[in-house]
């Protein structure tokens, strides 16, 4: 337990200090105060002193050096123990678990009591986790099925909680043409109508012939109707 400002999940520290030459008593104690005279006398000057199944907590660990002019100065050393994990805890997928969202946001959030939260840790599937300190998260844009999403709670002593679910990322319908004219005369533009889910965006695909086609670009309103008219006038010809 070197850095006193660090949680340690270890609740059988050790220390150990320097005996200089000419000392014949160690004094030891510990305890919660910060600052507090050791009572607990050894006659042997030992120089380390293992401590074993201690309470979560702050703790303070004082020494006291004796020679032959007497005691010396209190040292003072605090140390920090927590060896529970964070509190159990469920993963809410803001759209649902079944979404036609490919990038659903994750909310979670828990305590720990003795340490707190350090930070979270998401893992998708077979990926790498990303570790963040929010409790919220948008996950990288998901392919259509299902996804197993995996959240970790860190502890600052480094114990951990896990939460599992699940989220089934589903198609978008497609979108369907309700009115176009089967034929047109030369030099005429094209007007399609339609319908698909509400405010999406609409890729019309126009191909004459082989060759490739033309993309452009329509929006559908809050319920769902859309409509395209050309941008160009059409030569003779078939068009798909």
């Amino acid at each position: 337990h070197p850095d006193s400002e660090k949680w340690y999940s270890n609740n059988d520290p050790k220390f150990t200090w320097e005996v200089p030459e000419g000392v014949t008593g160690v004094r030891l104690l510990v305890g919660y105060k910060p600052i507090a005279v050791p009572t607990v006398f050894y006659s042997e000057p030992i120089a380390e002193k293992q401590l074993e199944d201690l309470a979560d907590g702050i703790w303070y660990f004082h020494v006291q050096l004796r020679n032959k002019a007497g005691w010396g100065e209190v040292s003072h050393f605090k140390f920090q123990i927590d060896t529970q994990p964070p509190k159990p805890f469920e993963i809410e997928v803001k759209e649902g678990k079944e979404t036609t969202n490919p990038q659903p946001t994750l909310v979670f959030e828990t305590t720990d009591e003795t340490s707190g939260i350090d930070y979270y840790e998401v893992k998708i599937d077979q990926e790498s986790p990303v570790q963040i300190k929010e409790k919220e998260y948008k996950i990288p844009v998901q392919s259509l099925g299902r996804h197993t999403i995996i959240v970790k709670a860190v502890d600052k002593a480094g114990n951990y909680t896990l939460a599992m679910t699940e989220t089934n990322i589903l198609p978008i319908e497609a979108p369907v043409i309700t009115d176009y004219p089967q034929t047109l005369l030369p030099g005429a533009t094209l007007s399609i109508k339609g319908s698909a889910v509400p405010e999406a965006t609409i890729k019309v695909y126009i191909q004459k012939d082989e060759k490739e086609a033309r993309i452009e670009e329509t929006q559908s309103d809050n319920e769902g109707k859309w409509s395209y008219v050309g941008t160009e006038p059409l030569e003779s010809g078939v068009y798909k």
